[in-house]
């Protein structure tokens, strides 16, 4: 019987994650947002549910409050969170702080008080409504952001805004929730009220940033095992939430924020490179799943209530003007008041614009509507009001925000990313030029054919090396700031690859890694050539106040092995700056045999920079030396080792691939391989 009851359900998700899966691969090539799309499909299917027996089986289909909140909710906050650089999160830490909290505070209240003066509801369901629709989901925004490539800050501010006061919003409607159930402010005290809240907001980050490092360090100890790795980060986005809500009774929503903020920063230099882009499209998927479902079943609920919309349509216009004019009074008031307490990091008018119209709402109204009780009071009403403020906003809002980021300049590429665009152009086209002349010497590829391609190649080249001079002086001409700017992106994305590929072959340490890309992030924000210090390669030093400690009690062996960890860790640093600084002045050279820049005295201040960060590096490698000749002979032998082990772990990979060796001798090599390792003969 059980199994006949579950049918449905399964018919139910394959239908719907399938009508997902078409709706995608029609609209990929489409400016039609994907979010939009699913919803009308949603209204769709709602009335194929009711009007034809194909289809039924939709008709008694819903996720249940709990399914929504316990795991689609965690899923889409972790996504998001994850994702974040949490530099540039820190660094517009204020303005998404004012918007998510004093913001959602105007916006409830605005909301609230036309819905009790005007349009007579209690003030308690006022209240709760307020609490309800404010938060934002701009997922589609976000979506589109990244398509045009807008501004990272930008991105960054609309992005933090959302997983900021999804938490506040969380809390506030909690409370107000108990209060609409008994229908009375009774015990209400805003002294306690307000502690509550701030104890729920920050219970909720330091639970959610605990559980973040904790969940980090596990992956010090898995290196390579992408069911692992992908598994502790899927623990995580529940358990943080789980733990939070239920037995610390904290905002979960927050906690799942500040998780996925630490993974994704702190813990991503922990997880392994070759498992890093994968889990990538791990929670991509997941977050394009959670959507779907969510804006499906959104557009059935939509077919569902649309008998009761008609006669409360002018209280629905009436909602939707005061959820714009409300957003509209956050953005054009805080905002020009946070320009003003922090001149520095100015938001420009038009970002207001688009900051203002990214307040779609989405999936986590929907989640709090569902946890309504059926027989509150006013339930029938909300669930309209909230229906039809996501409907518009996903609608309106999604479809016409491309317009508007092209009417506001923001889609079109600046000066600096015209360049940048060319540049690249030109590179590539010199990298497809190379390759086919060792084609060619190779006798891979006729002349003739050679001939032609070159030609189509070179002609783009020289037509984008003209465009990249008339932009050097036109009337908009770039700055030598701009110039710089480019140069230095480029030139650090050399060194990081760089660094990647020697972590990749265990020539450094995940600590190590994290310690020189985290150089490279602080040097990117600041001017070139100013003096950045390395952070410290060890927690404690043997010179310092615990190393002497240590060895008062005695204790010569943990000071001893932790001299020996300091110079290995030194030794690789200082390696591995010499090796990125000498493959960096090789890209110089090549940037200045493409031509790219016509006077190359603007890469002459980058030579002179890497060629002293080189000698540097050399000097400081030979003194270490000469301070312990032993331990430095030490760790040569155990980089060429892991090096080694590396070139035969991708030889017998490679040798199984293509059918070279079988299942049986690919495990007997690599058990000689460990053994050999393990006893080491090598």
């Amino acid at each position: 019987m059980e199994s006949v009851h579950m049918l449905p359900v399964v018919l139910s998700i394959i239908t719907l994650l399938s009508v997902a899966t078409l709706t995608l691969f029609i609209l990929r090539k489409s400016k039609f947002p994907y979010t939009v799309a699913l919803v009308c499909i949603g209204i769709a299917l709602g009335y194929l549910s009711q009007t034809t027996e194909v289809f039924s089986f939709l008709s008694t289909f819903s996720f249940s409050p709990e399914l929504v909140l316990y795991i689609f909710l965690p899923t889409l906050i972790f996504e998001s969170s994850f994702h974040i650089n949490f530099r540039q999160f820190r660094q517009n830490i204020q303005v998404i702080t004012w918007i998510s909290t004093i913001g959602l505070i105007i916006s409830a209240g605005i909301i609230a008080a036309v819905l009790h003066y005007i349009l007579g509801f209690p003030i308690i369901t006022s209240l709760l409504f307020g609490a309800l629709i404010s938060p934002t989901d701009p997922i589609a925004v976000i979506a589109l952001f990244k398509k045009v490539g807008a501004p990272k800050r930008l991105t960054t501010i609309v992005e933090g805004e959302s997983l900021a006061n999804d938490g506040m919003a969380l809390v506030f409607f909690q409370l107000m929730l108990g209060f609409a159930i008994t229908d009375t402010f009774s015990g209400f005290n805003i002294t306690t009220v307000a502690t509550s809240l701030v104890l729920s907001i920050f219970g909720g980050v330091l639970v959610g940033g605990t559980l973040g490092v904790i969940f980090s360090k596990m992956l010090d100890y898995v290196k390579n095992s992408k069911e692992i790795e992908i598994s502790i980060t899927l623990i995580l986005a529940h358990v943080t939430f789980l733990i939070a809500e239920y037995f610390f009774q904290v905002s979960g929503v927050l906690a799942t924020v500040a998780a996925g903020l630490v993974i994704g920063n702190y813990g991503a230099y922990k997880i392994s490179p070759a498992v890093k882009e994968i889990m990538i499209h791990f929670w991509d998927y997941m977050a394009f799943i959670a959507n779907s479902l969510l804006f499906l079943i959104m557009g059935m609920l939509i077919w569902k209530v649309q008998g009761n919309i008609a006669p409360l349509f002018s209280s629905i216009i009436i909602v939707l003007i005061t959820v714009l004019a409300a957003r509209a009074c956050i953005t054009y008031m805080l905002v020009p008041i946070i320009n003003i307490l922090s001149p520095k990091e100015r938001i420009p008018f038009a970002w207001m614009h688009v900051i203002h119209w990214s307040g779609l709402r989405g999936a986590l109204v929907m989640a709090l509507v569902l946890t309504l009780p059926p027989d509150l009071p006013f339930y029938n009403e909300i669930l309209i009001f909230s229906v039809s403020v996501i409907f518009f906003t996903i609608v309106v809002n999604g479809i016409t925000m491309e317009p508007l980021l092209s009417r506001l300049g923001i889609k079109s590429l600046s000066i600096t990313e015209a360049f940048e665009y060319d540049e690249a152009k030109v590179l590539i086209d010199k990298k497809v030029n190379e390759k086919f002349d060792a084609m060619l010497k190779k006798g891979f590829i006729q002349t003739d054919i050679h001939k032609k391609v070159k030609t189509i190649y070179n002609d783009d080249a020289d037509r984008r090396l003209d465009q990249l001079h008339i932009l050097l002086h036109s009337d908009n001409q770039l700055s030598q700031k701009d110039i710089s700017d480019i140069i230095k992106r480029h030139l650090f994305g050399i060194e990081r690859r760089i660094y990647h590929k020697l972590y990749m072959y265990g020539e450094v340490t995940q600590d190590l890694l994290h310690i020189l890309l985290q150089t490279l992030d602080v040097q990117t924000e600041t001017s070139f050539g100013q003096k950045v210090t390395l952070a410290r390669v060890t927690m404690f030093h043997p010179k310092g106040i615990v190393g002497k400690i240590l060895t008062k009690l005695g204790m010569h062996t943990i000071v001893s092995h932790m001299k020996k960890k300091e110079v290995m860790l030194r030794f690789e640093m200082y390696r591995a700056r010499i090796i990125g600084t000498t493959y960096v002045l090789q890209e110089i050279e090549e940037l200045r045999a493409s031509r790219v820049f016509l006077d190359d005295h603007v890469l002459d201040t980058f030579v002179a920079l890497y060629e002293e960060w080189n000698a540097n590096a050399r000097t400081k490698l030979d003194t270490l030396k000469l301070q312990d000749e032993l331990a430095c002979d030490d760790v040569k032998l155990f980089l060429a080792k892991k090096v080694a082990q590396k070139i035969e772990e991708q030889s017998i990979e490679e040798f199984y691939k293509f059918g070279i060796i079988s299942e049986k001798v690919k495990s007997k090599l690599y058990a000689e391989m460990d053994e050999r390792y393990a006893q080491k003969l090598i």
